[in-house]
């Protein structure tokens, strides 16, 4: 039977300046084995095998995800150029379209 594990907790800080996240992980290892030590049976019990992790919070909002994210972004780039080049083929097509009228305005001595 698979072990159940609940997370109960989940904080999030900033970095002071100046620290790195293993300094950040090694303090939080110090702070978490110290209080655990000063609580009662049922807390020793419950944090014995569990550990507290630090990690960016980008990670922890995407999880491993940044791979597939950059894919869709690109994705969605290519789209939007799509687009641009699709109205800008828009614009060049009626200016053609229009290149006759303009021709004859121009001639006549000016647009109006």
């Amino acid at each position: 039977m698979p072990k159940l594990t609940v997370e109960l907790v989940h904080t999030i800080g900033q970095l002071r300046n100046g620290a790195s996240r293993r300094q950040a992980q090694a303090e939080l290892n110090l702070f978490f084995k110290t209080r655990a030590k000063n609580y009662g049976t049922f807390f020793t019990g419950w944090a014995k095998g569990r550990q507290i992790r630090a990690e960016p919070l980008h990670r922890f909002l995407t999880g491993d995800q940044r791979e597939p994210l950059l894919i869709l972004l690109a994705c969605v780039g290519a789209v939007l150029l799509i687009a641009c080049v699709n109205v800008a083929n828009l614009q060049l097509a009626r200016t053609v379209a229009r290149q006759h009228e303009m021709a004859l305005r121009g001639a006549r001595g000016g647009c109006g």
